[in-house]
């Protein structure tokens, strides 16, 4: 059985995290931007990321402060979905301990358990920007969906739909550094060039040859964010 178990020190008091963890507007300030609580054993959290993205979990232990325990069940045999929650005063500070437990050790469950511990090592950096700041200043706005396509084909979705956006007008700014790593790290051969940073004089700087100019968008950094430009399609380099 494979677990996933993070901890993190917060410069913020026990009650300050415990309500991000355990009150609606605390999980609305880092996790899922709509929220609703039954606290105590036997209630329930229910959490939403948008239309056809909203989940309810039993709460299975609650010691304010302490520790609180939710867990949801899978369809059978599979194990329940566990996420325990450990909270500790330590010289000064919190110490918060993440263990998210229930992933068998079969390929079935090699996506989720990626997918969860990537998503955990973010959400834990926004709980502890909340629980710093104070739940009433922060708000999470991340929105998901459900895509019934390979990851590749999202991709090209993705693509698609930014570049109608730009011949639309419309702008969207992001922090260009951590998308740029997420492009490098999915990026397949077809598209091994699409966070290319500069074109010209028909080669991309990492020295592939332009083979035509087409509407194909590469990204790069902008001051303040990401811009998308219309750019050439490359062949690799010989």
């Amino acid at each position: 059985m494979r677990k996933h178990e993070i901890e993190i020190e917060i410069a913020a008091p026990a009650s300050e995290v415990w309500k991000a963890l355990t009150t609606a507007e605390g999980i609305a300030s880092w996790f899922a931007p709509g929220a609703a609580v039954e606290p105590g054993p036997g209630g329930k959290m229910t959490i939403s990321w948008g239309e056809g993205m909203e989940f309810t979990t039993r709460i299975a232990i609650w010691e304010p402060e302490r520790h609180l325990q939710t867990a949801s069940d899978r369809p059978e045999p599979a194990p329940p979905n566990v996420i325990d929650y450990f909270i500790e005063g330590r010289g000064g500070t919190t110490v918060l301990r993440l263990v998210h437990s229930g992933f068998e050790a079969s390929a079935d469950f090699d996506a989720e358990y990626e997918s969860t511990g990537h998503g955990w090592a973010i959400f834990m950096k926004l709980l502890k920007h909340s629980a710093e700041r104070g739940i009433d200043v922060c708000r999470n706005v991340t929105m998901m969906r459900v895509v019934n396509d390979s990851p590749e084909g999202a991709f090209e979705k993705l693509l698609a739909q930014a570049a109608a956006e730009i011949h639309a007008g419309v702008e969207r700014r992001s922090h260009a550094r951590p998308l740029l790593r997420w492009l490098r790290r999915r990026r397949h051969r077809r598209h091994r060039h699409v966070a290319a940073l500069r074109c010209g004089r028909g080669r991309c700087r990492c020295g592939s040859r332009a083979l035509e100019c087409a509407p194909r968008w590469h990204l790069r950094p902008a001051r303040r964010g990401l811009r998308m430009r219309r750019g050439l399609v490359f062949s690799p380099a010989p």
